[in-house]
């Protein structure tokens, strides 16, 4: 089942959160498994299966990354089958970029870990930027160009999560 239509709230990649909350509250009351308790076996295991559902709907749809990921897969944009390629210029610019990390991460180098914190924060600002008003949009569908665009803002991201996840302190 789509999340939007369980939720009945209008397909949009950044929904309202207080919205999502308290459809969310409405349908763990509805489908909680107590309020089938005296139900037959088949009821309760419905029961049990949509409060799974509803609970998975609002992570997703509360989670923008998760949302436009759920997007991207619901258009056929986004698969586990299709190896996802980023541009050549980008990958270059990040092997460099960790090229660069590694040596300062080697040499315990915090002002140039300092620097390249600022540098990927930086980049995904300007990324975001690229695309918010596609993000921000409350109509769909929206164009081919579009849908590509935010698959490529998709993956750019993931791929600077991952840096800034390396950059974390070890303990």
């Amino acid at each position: 089942m789509d999340y939007f239509e369980l939720y009945g709230i209008a397909p949009v990649l950044q929904p309202d959160p207080q919205q999502v909350q308290k459809i969310y509250y409405l349908l763990c009351r509805k489908y909680h498994p107590d309020q089938f308790s005296l139900s037959d076996t088949k009821a309760q295991d419905e029961a049990i299966q949509m409060t799974s559902l509803v609970n998975e709907a609002r992570s997703v749809l509360l989670h923008p990354d998760r949302c436009l990921e759920y997007f991207l897969r619901r258009q056929g944009i986004l698969n586990e089958e299709i190896k996802q390629e980023l541009p050549p210029d980008f990958l270059m610019q990040m092997m460099d970029f960790n090229e660069e990390l590694m040596d300062a991460k080697l040499e315990g180098d915090a002002e140039t870990l300092n620097r390249l914190r600022l540098e990927l924060m930086h980049m995904r600002t300007t990324m975001t930027d690229e695309v918010k008003p596609l993000l921000e949009s409350t109509e769909l569908p929206i164009d081919e160009n579009a849908w590509k665009q935010l698959k490529e803002y998709y993956l750019k991201k993931k791929y600077l999560t991952r840096i800034e996840e390396q950059m974390l302190p070890s303990h």
